[in-house]
């Protein structure tokens, strides 16, 4: 997965072939993070299932429209596509932002691809 994105993205510790040092990476590029989990474990759930509410609506949408079969469900669907397929294809390539230190995750950070789908909605 991370092949896709330019070595500069990567962090120190996957271009050396290791594990992260920091947690584990989660699905959809969220990262659980051992150090905030022991720290603060409230809000680091809190924050880790706030990660995943873009992906539950989207589910939703999906089951929605096949419920409905609206050309407003429709729309949301295509958009949502649209918006990952170029930022994730297009943007985060193009800028090459590594995601910030105590990330798992291996992708560009910027532009953030949960915050561009939680705006676009």
């Amino acid at each position: 997965r991370a092949a896709a994105h330019p070595s500069s993205c990567l962090p120190t510790w996957r271009q050396q072939g290791q594990e992260c040092p920091f947690g584990r990476e989660l699905a959809f590029d969220v990262s659980w993070n051992y150090e905030v989990h022991d720290t603060d474990p409230f809000w680091h759930l809190l924050a880790v299932m706030w990660s995943f509410v873009p992906v539950c609506v989207i589910t939703l949408a999906v089951l929605e429209f096949f419920l409905r079969r609206g050309t407003r469900e429709l729309q949301f669907l295509l958009f949502t596509a649209t918006i990952t397929l170029f930022n994730d294809s297009i943007l985060k390539p193009l800028l090459a932002e590594p995601r910030p230190e105590g990330s798992c995750a291996c992708t560009c950070g910027m532009p953030s691809g949960h915050a561009t789908v939680s705006i676009g909605m």
